[in-house]
């Protein structure tokens, strides 16, 4: 698809950003684009959530006077998870040691009890002692670095690792590629493994290595055998950085002796007490259901023209920088990261109404950065602007947007200078999604 637009006057173009919404952590955003305050009181195993709003909640501080008493507010509302886009925020955590599932899934060991050639075997504080045959495991990182950008990158090398061997990564950079035997877990007070026992390529006899110099263990990728990902899906993300996709949920706060269940995409089943589960639980999202994410779209065209020479790409689901979206202490698992001055357009062929994203400058970033954000759409072959921001600085809150879209047959994505020419504008568009 042409991505070229002819120049049009943006001046008199009235920005529609949204205020940030105060309490964003305990906020529900629908496919619908309706959003609600409200924290979660049970997950049906049928697909149904209900939310509980507390009393005098206000969705929209700006309506305070609109909003009658007793509005909802204290009161159940019900719905359907294929309804839901998002709830509350996603956290992660710099500690060890971090277990990559093969379906996406990421559980925090507290300790190892066992780990030989038939499985592992680990304890959570939040799902007690949980079992996984090695096919479930896509790798672990013992020791993650505190620089999340470089967290980021580790565990992006453990979710893409190819190849027919096992991969200890070891301290100082060095890496042992072969099969790993066995597990030292006679120390179950420790987040660490004593040591690892390994059988380097193309040697006979196996190398003992100390725990502590081992950064990560990537198991061998031929093993690994990840889900279907068709139908609803649904991220569950934790306070102490658990993130867990599952296909099926059930949890009810009013009957803490029944057990919160979680089955992930992989079939592992985890259960946690109901008081525990709902405490912890601070993000949901979905995939599958009636929300469209842009980023699972084909793109149909990218241009960035540099300010000097540096060529900067766009990343699905990942910041400019080739990290995860960040903002703030919070983390965005679907969206774009571009880079001044670059545009990105996406056929919708006319079947979407309502376009909708949060807008912000990545936390890489840190108070540094600015941005203005352009949307365009295309109707009957014409370019037209739809969408200015105002100038987005590093260090702010995400800005929501929510833009009528009905019968555009594409949409085009534009990041522009604002302030200091290019310099650290890491734009993120997060959460971008379609109805």
């Amino acid at each position: 698809m042409k991505i070229a637009i002819s120049a049009v006057c943006l001046m008199g173009l009235v920005a529609v950003t949204l205020a940030p919404v105060a309490g964003a952590d305990r906020q529900a955003v629908l496919a619908s684009g309706e959003r609600f305050l409200g924290g979660i009181g049970r997950i049906d195993p049928a697909g149904q959530i209900t939310f509980v709003r507390p009393p005098g909640a206000v969705d929209d501080p700006a309506e305070a006077d609109e909003q009658a008493p007793g509005d909802a507010a204290g009161r159940e509302r019900k719905v359907a998870l294929e309804e839901l886009a998002i709830w509350g925020a996603c956290t992660d955590s710099d500690l060890g040691s971090q277990i990559l599932l093969v379906d996406g899934s990421l559980v925090l060991a507290d300790s190892f009890l066992s780990w030989n050639g038939d499985g592992m075997s680990f304890y959570s504080e939040l799902w007690g002692e949980v079992t996984l045959p090695l096919e479930m495991v896509r790798g672990v990182v013992f020791q993650p670095p505190t620089d999340s950008l470089a967290r980021d990158q580790l565990v992006q090398r453990l979710r893409t690792a190819t190849g027919r061997s096992d991969r200890m990564l070891l301290t100082n950079g060095d890496e042992l590629t072969g099969v790993l035997l066995e597990a030292d877990t006679s120390d179950t007070t420790a987040r660490l493994p004593v040591g690892l026992r390994a059988r380097p390529t193309g040697a006979t006899d196996p190398v003992d290595l100390q725990g502590d110099r081992v950064t990560a263990v990537v198991l061998n990728p031929a093993l690994a055998s990840a889900p279907s990902a068709r139908g609803l899906r649904t991220a569950y993300g934790f306070r102490n950085g658990d993130l867990l996709y599952a296909s099926q949920a059930s949890a009810q706060a009013d009957r803490p002796a029944s057990p919160a269940r979680l089955t992930l995409l992989g079939g592992l089943e985890l259960q946690a007490d109901a008081d525990d589960f709902f405490r912890e639980l601070n993000f949901v999202q979905t995939f599958g259901g009636k929300t469209t994410w842009l980023s699972d779209l084909p793109a149909a065209g990218f241009r960035h023209t540099p300010y000097l020479r540096l060529d900067w790409p766009f990343h699905l689901d990942r910041s400019v920088v080739d990290g995860e979206l960040r903002v703030g202490r919070h983390r965005y698992l679907k969206g774009l990261g571009m880079h001044t001055r670059s545009r990105l357009a996406f056929p919708l062929g006319g079947k979407f109404t309502r376009f909708a994203a949060e807008i912000a400058v990545d936390a890489k970033a840190g108070r540094q950065g600015s941005v203005i954000f352009r949307v365009y759409q295309n109707q009957q072959g014409e370019w037209s602007p739809i969408y200015q921001s105002p100038v987005v600085r590093g260090g702010e809150q995400p800005l929501p947007i929510q833009l009528d879209v009905t019968g555009a047959a594409a949409l085009l994505l534009i990041v522009d200078y604002a302030d200091r020419g290019d310099e650290l504008d890491y734009a993120d568009w997060l959460n971008p999604r379609l109805n």
